[in-house]
């Protein structure tokens, strides 16, 4: 058979299974190698006397073909001999990237294609990425499931890796759940609840469950057409229906059960001009989840009220007569891991989570400095100061107890000066942290944003050049809502904050270089919360902010 010579237009974002294609189109070598070893580990169960290649050495014999009933496969043993050198070093490949890889193999069950964490690819106008462990859609089927982030699925992911995987996944992911819904029959498109989509950012609460909804009116497949048009609408049907059919009944159903939001206390950021800071307390600002422990219910709460799926082991040392404030915290620099593992159910990574208590709004009316010494009792262990901690976690106090051992209050430090300050955050920096918080002594607990919590955090400045202008929502649904920008690494990543009405009516030109302020770069190299601070005259072209390697303690 001769080896294809066009090459395929999508490249690696091709999602073909047809083996045909992969005959008829090359694609790139990270894609071939990738499917290789996906369709090697699964036909291998097949293959009763195929001795599996575990070296390098080069192998000349053709690999077994495959029946023709097998057309869920990549391609064919014809087309990976053409494509891929040796069967060889497929298994290599296997053996030594696929297998430790947590999601290469469920159960027995493999994937039509794996991606690496942080790897992503767009499905019709949809993305598919992996986070952690785990993958997610940007269509409205998965979005409103009613299961954990980490144990739903949708007809593109089902496309991507498989209906048997995507089966073996959620069983794995939430053994306890609803069973995945069943297919959907001609004439009669199936039903999902709807229910709220979580995603705010950090700075306005570090919360990675926010609540959205849409309320449209649902599509109807028609019916006495031919069974092959039928279960083709019925498919399309399952995702307009489980994003926009529900009822008035439904939604006032939802409403009863949502959690209130908590009245949290909320920092401003700190200025050196107008606050002297001697005098108040030093904590580091935790780069983790907010989360209010409701000791009436007896759950973790986000500040918009959402529920956190904790384990039942994970709560059994909360008090059960005060609320508490604090955050989900995974380390230093590990915001990504922490968001993953928190919007989960049942998952073993709950193990690498702590909870850091720095407040508890049940004693707002006490004075700060009686607020954490009562903690410090409720939770006792000896004090120490929070740089002083060798461990990926910063030190704080904790129970003795091993099943507190996941409870930690927060330490603070009385402030001298200024200098102590901004000596502290270049410290807690340099250990990857996030930065410090300060609070007024004697102060009280107040459920909003107040002066009396300062944030401190350092800023990096950089220039991209714009691609590209996005429409508004709400009030700016008629003028530019962000910027589209290139960053000179070729990373693109969108600009909304900092834009005031007049730039929004006239926002900078494509082609233009602009500045753009943040904190640091998430794993995808891009930044994370950027503003906007001007356009540049005085500048044709890019240029990357040099942000310093955070030391992971």
């Amino acid at each position: 058979m001769a080896p294809p010579t066009r090459a395929c237009k999508y490249g690696l974002d091709c999602i073909r299974n047809n083996p045909a294609h992969f005959a008829k189109f090359t694609h790139p070598a990270k894609l071939v190698a990738t499917r290789a070893a996906a369709s090697s580990l699964s036909t291998s169960k097949k293959l009763k006397n195929q001795k599996p290649i575990l070296t390098s050495t080069p192998n000349t014999d053709a690999p077994p073909s495959l029946s023709a009933s097998d057309d869920n496969r990549d391609f064919d043993a014809e087309v990976v001999a053409a494509t891929h050198p040796t069967t060889a070093s497929i298994v290599a490949l296997v053996s030594t990237a696929v297998a430790p890889d947590v999601l290469a193999n469920i159960s027995g069950v493999t994937p039509i294609r794996v991606l690496a964490d942080g790897d992503k690819i767009a499905i019709s106008s949809y993305t598919i990425k992996r986070t952690h462990d785990h993958y997610y859609c940007t269509c409205p089927a998965w979005s409103i499931n009613n299961r954990p982030v980490d144990a739903r699925t949708c007809k593109h992911l089902k496309l991507v890796f498989g209906d048997a995987y995507e089966a073996a996944r959620l069983l794995w992911k939430d053994p306890f759940g609803n069973a995945p819904p069943a297919p959907a029959i001609a004439n009669k498109p199936k039903r999902k609840k709807q229910e709220d989509k979580a995603s705010e950012d950090e700075d306005e609460e570090n919360d990675a469950n926010t609540k959205k909804a849409s309320s449209t009116k649902a599509k109807k497949s028609k019916k006495n057409s031919d069974s092959s048009s039928s279960a083709s609408s019925s498919e399309d049907d399952d995702e307009g229906t489980a994003a926009t059919k529900y009822s008035a009944k439904n939604r006032a159903k939802r409403e009863e059960t949502k959690l209130k939001m908590p009245a949290l206390l909320l920092a401003q950021k700190f200025e050196p001009t107008k606050t002297d800071p001697t005098g108040w307390w030093i904590s580091e600002k935790l780069d983790g989840v907010r989360a209010f422990w409701d000791h009436e219910r007896q759950e973790f709460v986000s500040r918009l009220g959402n529920l956190f799926t904790a384990p039942d082991w994970f709560k059994e040392a909360m008090p059960k007569n005060i609320s508490l404030d604090g955050e989900l915290f995974g380390g230093r620099g590990k915001f990504s891991e922490t968001v993953s593992v928190v919007k989960t159910n049942n998952s073993p990574h709950w193990r690498k989570i702590e909870y850091q208590i720095f407040d508890s709004p049940s004693m707002a009316s006490q004075p700060f400095e009686d607020r954490i010494a009562k903690l410090n009792a409720l939770y006792p262990s000896k004090a120490a100061s929070f740089l002083s901690s060798q461990s990926s976690l910063p030190s704080s106090s904790s129970s003795t107890a091993t099943k507190n051992s996941h409870i930690k209050i927060v330490v603070h430090e009385k402030c001298k000066n200024l200098q102590h300050v901004l000596a502290l955050l270049k410290t807690v920096e340099s250990k990857g942290g996030e930065g410090l918080m300060l609070r007024e002594p004697q102060s009280h607990y107040i459920g909003k944003r107040s002066n009396t919590l300062l944030k401190v955090k350092s800023f990096y400045d950089a220039e991209a050049i714009v691609i590209g202008h996005e429409k508004g929502k709400g009030k700016n649904s008629t003028v530019t809502g962000s910027l589209k920008c290139q960053m000179a690494s070729g990373k693109e990543f969108k600009i909304g904050t900092g834009l005031s009405d007049a730039l929004r009516i006239k926002p900078p030109k494509i082609g233009a270089i602009v500045t753009y302020r943040f904190q640091e770069l998430t794993n995808d190299g891009v930044p994370r919360f950027p503003s906007f601070v001007c356009e540049r005259i005085d500048a044709n072209k890019p240029s990357d902010a040099v942000v310093c390697i955070l030391k992971k303690d």
